[in-house]
């Protein structure tokens, strides 16, 4: 256990706590640290690097609560921020039919999040170029999920082994989002 100063000081930015920081508690003091991962954190937290990759999605029609929902349940996330557009300062109108879609939509992970909202500008284009790769640890549970995404979607790749692992597919789903899904496990 190793006690730490509070967040604040000098040699210490500010930052919000998120579930990927070290035990914070409600007055923004570090507690302790439990493990090698809560050191390494804190290390780039006073060096004040913190850098996490997190896919936006876009959705049409006003799907984004539908499929983050589904999403979250698929790939066993819960459901973070939500702002619905009729929660958007004044000066972002929008308009009357869109004020149920949402502003912003977050997914939270062990080690990362999704986030996603409306498009609320105008349609928003299929993706081209890019998928989501998800990686987990047993071919069971990404075998699983695969077949959950390619529900109502279209099967690109089918899953199946491969030279490098026990289990890859690619998809693309009901909502239009592009996925690939493998497994850490070996051939």
């Amino acid at each position: 256990r190793v006690d730490l100063p509070t967040f604040g000081s000098p040699t210490i930015p500010v930052l919000k706590p998120t579930m990927h920081s070290p035990r914070v508690s409600s007055r923004g003091n570090i507690r302790h640290l439990h493990s090698a991962q809560d050191v390494l954190r804190w290390i780039q937290i006073k060096g004040g690097y913190i850098m996490q990759l997190s896919p936006y999605l876009f959705f049409n029609d006003g799907l984004c609560r539908e499929a983050m929902t589904t999403y979250a349940d698929i790939l066993g996330g819960e459901l973070g921020m939500v702002v619905a557009a009729a929660d958007m300062p004044p000066e972002f109108p929008i308009d009357e039919d869109k004020k149920n879609w949402l502003a912003h939509c977050e997914v939270n992970f062990p080690d990362g999040k999704l986030m996603g909202s409306d498009s609320l500008t105008g349609p928003s284009e299929p993706m081209a170029g890019a998928n989501v790769m998800v990686n987990f640890a047993m071919k069971e549970a990404a075998e699983t999920a695969f077949n959950r995404l390619a529900d109502g979607g279209e099967v690109t790749m089918p899953f199946a082994a491969t030279f490098w692992s026990a289990g890859f597919g690619m998809l693309t789903d009901r909502y239009g989002v592009r996925w690939m899904l493998g497994c850490e496990e070996a051939p």
